[in-house]
């Protein structure tokens, strides 16, 4: 897979979809969902992970759709839901304005889709991590929630420290405050896509 830059249209309907994105792949998945049969195309990943004296924990998900992809319903293909564990790293080196990384293991809890592409080894093994830092000028004027948004960036496999997307308290998405420590201990953090994969 390789990652392209979601076009400033298409994220601000990303944007729009975000606050339910947990819920599709979810409800798809207990409903059965299209078992993968139309031929997917991109792929997002996105999730939330909250850091408790140094361990971090959460909910990684992919999510599939078709080449005719709009961030519709209708070209959802299926998804890929994971754990996170992992551990905050002090060692923030080659990351932009970072001001914290971590390692984490994805472990695949569910899925929707073929068996071929579920267990493919990237979806578990591709990224091994990432960092918080400052937000790429490419994706400035596409942040979330201006004064509290960092960005998001991953490490894979190879040791790449690739710029992904933007982090912020999870709270924010629901009109809520969140805590006044930035990666306050036990509070979930929106992980949110700024690139889309194309398989």
């Amino acid at each position: 897979m390789r990652p392209l830059l979601i076009g400033k249209i298409e994220l601000k309907s990303y944007k729009a979809l975000c606050r339910t994105a947990y819920l599709l792949p979810i409800l798809s998945l207990g409903l059965g969902g299209c078992g993968g049969e139309v031929p997917t195309a991109w792929a997002l990943n996105y999730g939330t992970i909250s850091n408790v004296d140094g361990a971090i924990e959460g909910v990684h998900v992919w999510t599939f759709f078709d080449e005719n992809w709009d961030l519709s319903d209708s070209s959802y293909v299926c998804a890929v839901v994971q754990t996170i564990e992992g551990t905050v790293d002090e060692d923030v080196a080659n990351c932009p304005g970072a001001t914290r990384s971590f390692e984490w293991d994805l472990t695949t809890v569910t899925s929707d889709c073929p068996p071929a592409l579920a267990n493919d080894p990237f979806l578990d093994n591709g990224i091994t991590g990432g960092c918080i830092g400052e937000v790429p000028d490419i994706l400035i004027d596409e942040v979330p929630h201006a004064e509290a948004t960092e960005g998001w960036y991953i490490l894979d496999e190879a040791g790449s420290i690739i710029p992904h997307g933007f982090t912020y308290p999870e709270t924010l998405d629901f009109d809520e405050t969140g805590s006044d420590e930035p990666w306050g201990d036990g509070e979930p953090h929106t992980l949110s896509p700024a690139w889309v994969w194309a398989l």
